[in-house]
């Protein structure tokens, strides 16, 4: 049986505009926007609150059930951006267990967050005598030449969490052979590529936000320009708040991955001195809540205060909502289920089937829904298993 779309589970989304964030940026703080004066519309609480009861939902939509068996035996690298942060590490020790289970010889390499790291693992990759390559976190234009080569060689290139050439602006066709696919946000619509999902996270976001703050919510936001999916994601944050009359961006801070350590929560704790009127965070995603984000909410005595919203579902991340300690809610990024998918897409390649809807739908948790009592977020959907089955050929 196939998986149903479930597109009547998304609000609409509006045109997607395809930029690409390049390059490594330092952290920097700028107002955003002017005051609004303005009052929300009752209409515009409502359609949020009804957005994020479905985000809740979400979390039982299972993944497809059918497809080829496990084609063993393969040779196979797995490119990751930056395995320091929880979100990297815990891809890459998913990816080794679907590769255990498709019988698989798997070789991981740690881009450090450099990108001409990822470029030379990619070829090291084509050198070594490799038969796929899996992506995560590495968009496609910066390492346009080695993708190039991938090509040449005839290597199937599968992305996750990452942005196609033909998605940014000026990029050119797409150089992914497949990537790993979300369900359409409406009826009739195209999958979803982890690029366009990362827009949808940014939407969800903003409904959250404004579901819980009645539409009054004044913002400080951390943006990540370096990665093109995170920068999205911001986007995608400023188009859905803006259509609420009552909410404000009281200003932003740009966070580059330079910024990811130890400094980061002192570039937060400034920013809550420059913008003492803002009443809720966008986080963008967990890394930066865990790194030093939420603690610089604790050091300013404003947790209780301020509503933070970032995103991934890491056990780190829900420990900080569980004890009430500057993160409230957030998206998930399920990691295990997206290194399966990209893996399954993979192996559909191999056993020359078509690429299907795979990964997950737009989900949210936050203290009342969705938490589990430990660790990290679990989906109600049975995905492992689906993914085991069709692996095992039953």
């Amino acid at each position: 049986m196939k998986r149903s779309s479930a597109w009547w589970m998304y609000p609409l989304v509006v045109m997607v505009v395809l930029l690409c964030a390049t390059g490594c940026s330092s952290a920097g703080t700028q107002d955003d926007s002017p005051a609004s004066g303005g009052t929300t519309s009752e209409a515009v609480v409502a359609e949020a609150r009804h957005n994020v009861e479905m985000y809740y939902a979400n979390t039982k939509v299972p993944p497809t059930s059918d497809g080829p068996q496990a084609v063993r035996g393969k040779r196979v690298t797995l490119v990751d951006i930056g395995m320091s942060a929880p979100t990297g590490a815990e891809f890459a020790k998913a990816t080794e267990l679907a590769a255990q289970r498709l019988g698989w010889t798997l070789t991981t390499i740690d881009a450090k967050y450099q990108l001409s790291t990822a470029a030379d693992g990619v070829r090291q990759a084509i050198a070594s005598g490799a038969e796929g390559i899996l992506l995560f976190g590495v968009d496609c234009p910066p390492i346009k030449a080695a993708l190039e080569q991938a090509r040449m060689a005839n290597i199937p290139v599968v992305n996750a969490a990452g942005q196609d050439c033909n998605e940014a602006e000026g990029g050119g066709p797409s150089l992914f052979t497949r990537n790993v696919l979300y369900p359409p946000l409406k009826e009739g619509g195209e999958p979803v590529t982890p690029f366009k999902l990362w827009r949808q996270f940014g939407i969800a976001q903003a409904d959250w936000m404004i579901a819980n703050t009645d539409g009054k919510a004044r913002v400080l936001v951390f943006d990540v320009p370096d990665f093109a999916v995170t920068a999205e994601l911001g986007r995608g944050f400023r188009e859905r708040l803006a259509q609420c009359g009552g909410c404000k961006i009281e200003g932003a801070v740009t966070v580059g991955v330079k910024d990811f350590g130890p400094n980061l929560q002192g570039i937060a704790e400034q920013a809550l001195l420059k913008y003492p009127k803002s009443n809720a965070v966008n986080g963008n995603y967990s890394d930066l809540m865990t790194l030093g984000v939420a603690a610089a909410i604790r050091s300013a005595n404003r947790a209780d205060s301020i509503k933070a919203v970032a995103g991934s579902g890491n056990a780190d991340e829900l420990t900080l909502i569980r004890d009430r300690r500057g993160v409230d809610a957030g998206f998930v990024e399920q990691l295990t289920w997206d290194a399966f998918a990209a893996a399954d897409q993979l192996n559909r390649f191999f056993a020359d089937a078509p690429s299907v809807v795979s990964g997950e739908a737009v989900t949210m948790y936050d203290r009342e829904h969705n938490m589990p009592p430990s660790g990290a977020f679990v989906p109600l959907a049975d995905f492992g298993g689906a993914f085991n089955k069709i692996w095992a050929g039953k």
